[in-house]
């Protein structure tokens, strides 16, 4: 793929600030837990961060919502697929956690286990109905974030489910743009073998 200099810059731009917000989101989720309405509300958050499932379970039992939210939207189910927590996740899920929740910058359980590059609890994800193409408020999806970051494991299971190969970011920029500008070649070799622009 050829591309012209002023153009690559401009992608690299793009990227270096794509990049940024990937890493705000992931430092956002792994700070320490914010406001909710309830002292066992902020219990069950941190407690699905932690992978506690005993005391989330607990917790969930004694009737705390399994959709409880912090001040930025972020849910046990986002916090427990992000730091990579399965049984938490599967049981979440069973308790009718909302799979397609978004916290304050759009950003849903499957994007954050996507940028994790945690295949089992995206296949958990996929498998409880979550929004393949779901977009957060920059327009990045959970196959731009598993892209960006050289998860081809997760690519392939996103694409495998018929996701959008060439949804745009609000940078311009595409899975496959983001895949090439950071230099993950299996990632980038796939998404052409898909016909991805």
């Amino acid at each position: 793929m050829k591309i012209k200099t002023g153009v690559l810059i401009n992608f690299s731009r793009r990227h270096i600030e794509l990049r940024h917000l990937a890493s705000c989101f992931a430092i956002v989720l792994c700070s320490t837990v914010a406001l909710a309405d309830s002292v066992q509300e902020r219990e069950l958050i941190k407690a699905s961060m932690q992978g506690e499932i005993a005391t989330v379970k607990s917790l969930i039992e004694k009737g705390i919502p399994a959709n409880s939210a912090t001040e930025k939207g972020l849910t046990p189910l986002m916090l427990s697929a992000l730091q990579g927590h399965s049984e938490v996740v599967k049981y979440l899920l069973s308790k009718k956690a909302d799979v397609n929740a978004k916290d304050n910058s759009g950003t849903t359980s499957l994007m954050a286990a996507s940028k994790r590059g945690n295949l089992e609890i995206v296949q958990l994800l996929v498998d409880a109905r979550a929004d393949l193409n779901a977009q957060s408020s920059k327009g990045l999806t959970a196959l731009s974030m598993a892209a960006m970051d050289g998860h081809l494991n997760v690519v392939e299971l996103l694409a495998s489910k018929g996701v959008d190969l060439n949804v745009k970011a609000q940078s311009g920029l595409t899975p496959l743009g983001m895949a090439l500008l950071a230099g993950h070649v299996k990632v980038v070799e796939f998404l052409k073998s898909r016909n991805a622009q």
